[in-house]
């Protein structure tokens, strides 16, 4: 591992290179891509081999290199699975589970208990307040 005072050496020599490249890239977008070497005398480092940076000849046999694009077929079905995975993803991610018929019978049963504990606080009230008013002499009602 470097000691602090190399890695702040190195640090500085990486932001110089990146805002070098910066003036680099765009000098040559202003010239259109064509010229190069005003481009390279701006960023003030050492000469390349100008034959073949700016060789017309080494643009296009370079372009010769690269692949043929791929299919299409092959392209629209990674597109509409990878659209399906974000789909599943954002549900995952939602929330939406798929229910089965054993979590709604346990919904249902924790949805009565509930209902029944309610009822049962609700009767036990009732009859807490019946007893406070026979306390205080009010009399029953006859029925």
């Amino acid at each position: 591992l470097e000691s602090g005072g190399d890695a702040a050496v190195t640090v500085k020599k990486m932001k110089s290179l990146v805002a070098r490249s910066a003036v680099f890239i765009d000098q040559s977008a202003s010239e259109g891509g064509s010229h190069f070497q005003l481009a390279w005398l701006l960023t003030r480092l050492e000469k390349p081999n100008w034959a073949a940076v700016q060789s017309r000849a080494n643009f296009r046999h370079a372009a010769g290199l690269i692949s043929r694009p791929a299919d299409p077929r092959g392209v629209a079905v990674n597109q509409a699975y990878l659209r399906e995975l974000k789909m599943v993803e954002d549900r995952v991610q939602a929330g939406h589970t798929r229910t089965t018929p054993e979590s709604d019978k346990q919904k249902e049963k924790e949805e009565k208990e509930k209902l029944a504990a309610e009822q049962r606080k609700a009767a036990a009230a009732r009859k807490k307040a019946e007893e406070k008013g026979r306390r205080k002499g009010k009399p029953e009602k006859e029925e």
